[in-house]
């Protein structure tokens, strides 16, 4: 299985009717030849075969989502339990004090600056190391609720892309960060703070959706995706879904 999060894709009901809507919207769909052709179209069994392969399609899902190892969600557990500490970690107030600091280039060479850049370098090198390892284990799920957190966690660094770029961290083609050393160094210092210092910044954003997709795996491995029916036999619910209204 690929790494690459972009495998992920939601499903949608409508776009198995294409070739259906299509083919009507070449008559008047509303009068007695789009009629006629629904009619055709149903008693040769068109949408009858849509419909199957549909649930086909989740029924493959269903097995799926049950699909995961023990291992495959403790990675993913794992890996966002570091990614958010490492967001929390890079949102500390103390880390952009002033003061008088050394900085050091790609290639070793020192100047001084009023900020800690080399000490931000750390902490940010650490959040795009934890950031990759999170959204590669995320891509390996094959849980639909770890799928839509990874995605909402690279949604959140599409949005900031251009201000990140501006300091020197920027995404490949598969969704993974990588960081310019000497580009950091000479970034605004407010630019820096604006993305990862405080409420409502992007290194906040990214530590709550981890702790939420953390969470979707450690409730899986607990075992909390088994309730009981009326019946009192035991239903398989996944109880992860309830966190996707949680963007």
């Amino acid at each position: 299985m690929s790494n690459s999060i972009f495998k992920v894709g939601a499903n949608d009901l409508s776009s198995l009717f294409t070739t259906t809507s299509t083919s009507n919207n070449s008559a008047d769909s509303t009068g007695i030849i789009g009629l006629s052709s629904q009619y055709n179209q149903i008693k040769s069994g068109s949408y009858s075969k849509l419909l199957k392969t549909y649930y086909k399609k989740l029924d493959a899902e269903a097995k799926a989502e049950n699909e995961d190892s023990d291992t495959t969600l403790s990675k993913v557990k794992s890996t966002f339990n570091s990614l958010s500490k490492a967001a929390k970690e890079l949102n500390d107030s103390s880390l952009y004090a002033e003061g008088d600091y050394e900085v050091t280039s790609s290639s070793g060479e020192k100047s001084s600056s009023k900020y800690n850049y080399d000490k931000i370098y750390d902490k940010l090198n650490s959040f795009v190391d934890a950031y990759n390892s999170a959204i590669k284990s995320g891509a390996s799920s094959d849980t639909k609720s770890i799928n839509t957190k990874t995605l909402n966690t690279i949604f959140a660094t599409t949005t900031n892309s251009s201000l990140l770029s501006s300091i020197g961290v920027t995404t490949d083609k598969d969704g993974y960060l990588s960081i310019d050393r000497d580009k950091f160094n000479s970034a605004n210092i407010s630019s820096i703070k604006s993305l990862f210092n405080g409420q409502g910044t992007y290194a906040d954003t990214v530590a709550s959706k981890a702790d939420l997709t953390a969470s979707i795996a450690e409730g899986k491995l607990s075992g909390s995706k088994s309730t009981y029916a009326s019946s009192g036999s035991a239903a398989k619910t996944d109880l992860s879904s309830l966190y996707d209204t949680i963007v």
